[in-house]
Formats: structure tokens, C-alpha cells, sequence
């Protein structure tokens, strides 16, 4: 049986979230976080070139918030899942 990784996606303006997520993710070999980001429209362009299982976000940033970022995404690939962080 083939052992795939979980691909993320992080988001959140403030990057002491961002680096607090991996280090709660470090150690566990399922999970690979493929992009990273404190820019949410950054975010919706870097998916749309990388590939990726699950996208991590804030709800509340400038520009964009979680919601409308999630809501944009799911338009361009909906077999993506999300969760947003308080």
C-alpha cells in the first residue's frame, strides 16, 4: 500500500500561526506542508500552482479574509478542504 503524505496549505497573517501549526506538525510523517503564506491573495495563486489536500486559514486578514479565500478556491478545485482558525 502506497503511504501518501497529506499536502497543506497555510495561511495567516501573523507568522508566529503559520510557525506554530508546522511545530504542532513536526513529527508527523502524514503531513507535508507544501505552501505557506501571510498574504491571502498570495495564497489563492500559489494553489492554483501547486497541488494541495487541505488549506489552513485564518478568518480574519486583510485583503481577503478565510471565507472568501476558501470560497474562491473551492470555485477553482472543489475536492479541497478547509479549516479556519479562530
Amino acid at each position: 500500500m502506497k503511504n501518501t503524505k497529506i499536502r497543506l496549505g497555510i495561511v495567516d497573517d501573523h507568522q508566529i500561526v503559520i510557525d506554530g501549526l508546522k511545530s504542532l506538525l513536526h513529527g508527523h510523517d502524514q503531513f507535508e506542508v507544501v505552501i505557506e503564506c501571510t498574504q491571502p491573495l498570495q495564497m489563492a495563486e500559489l494553489i492554483s500552482k501547486k497541488n494541495i489536500d487541505i488549506l489552513l486559514t485564518d478568518v480574519m486578514m486583510p485583503g481577503l479574509n478565510g471565507a472568501e479565500l476558501s470560497k474562491a478556491v473551492h470555485q477553482k478545485s472543489r475536492n479541497k478542504k478547509y479549516w479556519h482558525s479562530p
